[in-house]
């Protein structure tokens, strides 16, 4: 059975500022180093290794980048869902969620950074990609889940009309 999505986003990793930064100082880094150790070394062992280093350090980065990328989001009739990269889906089922609030949140000093972060040192799980909006969870268990969200408020409405009451239907007026 299909259930219809109230809220569907998707989320790309965003390379802007010291991401960039950082990336390309450790491509260089690495060019530097291979070159040094290969110039001083003359080994050719050496010179094959430090080959594979620094190719396996920038293939490295770019897989991860292509598998942990992205982040997707959905809300429909069985609960919130969460999905980075290749992972399966993290659902939250209606019936745990108690209420949800749209909120702003500082990653690096509440979780150590965006990522999907679970129960480290008693701290609320988070599953976060980029930026500083989201949506908090508490739970029924009364722990406290954070999503991030470019549409926070969007993400917000669609989690509260899920955890609404179903209207009840208006008797007809009978006629006796």
């Amino acid at each position: 059975m299909s259930v219809r999505s109230r809220f569907e986003e998707t989320q790309k990793l965003n390379f802007a500022g010291w991401w960039k930064l950082f990336f390309c100082a450790t491509a260089l880094f690495g060019v530097i180093v291979g070159i040094t150790v290969v110039h001083w070394m003359h080994n050719l062992l050496l010179d094959g290794v430090t080959g594979f280093v620094v190719l396996g350090g920038c293939s490295g980065s770019i897989m991860l980048y292509i598998l942990f990328g992205s982040m997707r989001t959905r809300v429909d009739g069985q609960g919130v869902h969460v999905k980075f990269g290749p992972l399966p889906w993290k659902t939250f089922d209606t019936g745990e969620i108690k209420w949800a609030a749209a909120c702003t949140y500082n990653a690096k000093k509440e979780f150590g950074g965006w990522g999907m972060r679970v129960n480290l040192k008693g701290q609320d799980d988070s599953y976060t990609l980029n930026g500083d909006r989201g949506v908090r969870l508490t739970l029924r268990n009364a722990k406290p889940v954070l999503i991030g969200s470019e549409r926070a408020e969007e993400l917000e409405a669609a989690i509260e009309q899920l955890l609404a009451p179903p209207a009840k239907p208006l008797e007809e007026c009978r006629s006796s």
